[in-house]
């Protein structure tokens, strides 16, 4: 059997009915408000230096350029 953390009361769906009691678990309790997992915003607050962009995407950039140089037309580019 589940802990009860606290119990909120609604009042009825009519006018004139009795209010409804919802009992909560504590496991289901929560922080009001949107969560914060911290793991996600060091995940997304990370900051690379400008020069990552640079090396991870160079094996692309050499291959595009080999594809690119093969083309007379573009040669002069």
């Amino acid at each position: 059997m589940l802990k009860i953390g606290h119990e909120v009361v609604r009042p009825g769906k009519y006018q004139g009915d009795d209010s409804v009691t919802i009992t909560i678990p504590e496991e289901l309790e929560t922080v009001a408000g949107i969560p914060l997992e911290h793991r996600e915003v060091d995940w997304y607050a990370r900051e690379y230096p400008l020069e990552t962009m640079n090396i991870t995407e160079r094996a692309s950039r050499d291959w595009a350029n080999g594809i690119r140089d093969n083309h007379v037309e573009m040669r002069e580019i």
